[in-house]
């Protein structure tokens, strides 16, 4: 595998983050997937600037540690998204969730930021080690939230629509590949970065050509249902004890 490969491949991934966002806001589905528009636009703009900025680089690194931040914040807020469209029924669970979600990035972030607080430094390796530790903080914090979701998705019969299931799917996959590819990241030898580059942006590019096939104005009108095939008993037995759970945290929220 080569770098040339790897050009390739970021090619790709601004041109399909671009045909993305096109797709979203000229189909209507923006308005319902604002985040997910809002990221791919702002992907769409990053990783071009970055393609053509000379690498390892003062300027280069300026600019990583500059809009690293910005893209956990959309990671964030498409996670937010994707937990109230899930849960759109359930708004006891959902207002729950996000509570839980920002509280416990809050908490992550911030014990990893004290870690460095005792010794500020302009150097640009101790920058970088600061933001990685920070993004290995918010990935894990998400990835359990993303693994609670698919387990969620996967044991419950959930009504939504065609779309909000592929969404739900596709980010999942998208982020669990990006979160786990970084966390190795500094753990393998050096020369295996480029390898692992080359299969992290060819998930990106598969995933992104997921989210521009399967999301369309059709699929909003379609119901399907989530969650394993089992009798009618047995849903209905599941969606009482959802529903059960929604009360309560309702309840809980008025009080």
């Amino acid at each position: 595998m080569s770098q040339a490969t790897l050009s390739t491949l970021n090619i790709l991934q601004v041109i399909g983050f671009g045909v993305l966002t096109a797709r979203l806001l000229l189909s209507g589905l923006a308005s319902t997937y604002r985040y997910l528009t809002i990221r791919a636009a702002f992907e769409c703009l990053r990783v071009g600037i970055a393609y053509s900025m000379p690498k390892k680089t003062e300027m280069y690194a300026h600019f990583y540690f500059a809009t690293q931040p910005i893209l956990w914040i959309l990671d964030v807020l498409m996670l937010l998204e994707v937990y109230t469209n899930v849960f759109e029924s359930q708004k006891g669970i959902a207002s729950f969730s996000r509570r839980v979600i920002l509280i416990s990035l809050l908490v992550s972030a911030g014990i990893a930021a004290l870690t460095f607080a005792l010794r500020p430094s302009s150097n640009l390796s101790e920058t970088l080690a600061l933001v990685a530790t920070l993004e290995r903080a918010v990935n894990i914090s998400l990835l359990c939230f993303i693994i609670l979701l698919v387990g969620f998705l996967t044991w419950f019969p959930v009504r939504l629509s065609r779309n909000t299931l592929v969404h739900s799917t596709v980010f999942s996959v998208y982020f669990a590949l990006r979160a786990v590819a970084s966390l190795i990241r500094t753990s393998i030898p050096q020369d295996l970065w480029l390898t692992l580059s080359i299969l992290a942006v060819s998930a990106s590019v598969l995933t992104i050509m997921v989210w521009i096939l399967g999301l369309t104005p059709q699929g909003e009108q379609v119901r399907v249902q989530s969650g394993l095939r089992r009798d009618a008993l047995e849903q209905e037995r599941l969606m009482e004890q959802l529903e059960s759970i929604n009360r309560s945290l309702l309840r809980t929220a008025r009080e």
